[in-house]
């Protein structure tokens, strides 16, 4: 695992391959099927995609 320092806590990475890692995966393809789905999106649309995150492990 990765430990960076940031500020004066700590961010330790995600183990690649892992359960977690796999979780994360299908429930960020979930909610991006159902955007997908909501906003149905043609060849014209721009979409603004501001990734955010408060995982702190």
């Amino acid at each position: 695992m990765t430990v960076a320092e940031n500020n004066s806590s700590k961010y330790v990475g995600p183990k690649l391959g892992g359960f977690g890692t796999k979780l994360s995966w299908y429930a960020r393809q979930k909610m991006f099927d159902l955007l997908m789905a909501l906003a149905n999106p043609s060849a014209r649309t721009t979409v603004l995609d501001v990734g955010v995150t408060s995982d702190r492990r």
